[in-house]
């Protein structure tokens, strides 16, 4: 007996909240991932996979050879007495769903002309979040590039300022 326990089929979920597949390294200045020199797939060696759905992801590892890890599935959880009302976790932006239909994130301006939004001047965002055009994604893929970029969309129900 080695002390080494395997998980069984299925307890295993693929993590496609990673930025990159296994081995790749992701760049802070423009998105993208790069393949380690071993990378021998059909598919490019460099990709951005920010605007990428998880179905995206998984397709992609499909055809191309690379795959993102694997972690044990979360248990599902017991109930827990509720929080304090001051607790971080009962603030309204923890438990808030986002509304997508906004054009653009929290902290960000569109443009007059070309509608692509802008951060505000003072937030300090990744060199590839500053800008984005937002105007054709879905709701999807506005939550990728949230999550991505540490922003977050408005609260369903919130009233837009400005």
């Amino acid at each position: 007996n080695c002390g080494v326990r395997w998980p069984c089929k299925g307890q295993l979920k693929k993590q496609y909240d990673d930025f990159c597949p296994i081995g790749w390294t992701f760049s802070f200045e423009d998105g993208f991932c790069a393949a380690p020199w071993s990378y021998d797939g059909p598919c490019t060696r460099r990709q951005n996979f920010l605007m990428y759905s998880h179905s995206m992801k998984e397709t992609w590892e499909e055809n191309c050879g690379a795959s993102w890890r694997e972690a044990p599935a979360q248990p599902t959880k017991e109930l827990q007495p509720r929080p304090e009302r001051n607790h971080p976790t009962q603030a309204v932006w923890a438990s808030c769903n986002y509304d997508y239909r906004f054009p653009c994130p929290l902290g960000y301006q569109a443009g007059a002309t070309d509608g692509v939004c802008q951060v505000d001047e003072g937030y300090n965002v990744p060199h590839f979040c500053r800008r984005a055009n937002t105007q054709r994604w879905t709701g999807k893929m506005k939550e990728a590039w949230a999550k991505s970029c540490h922003v977050a969309w408005p609260c369903l129900g919130a009233v837009a300022m400005g």
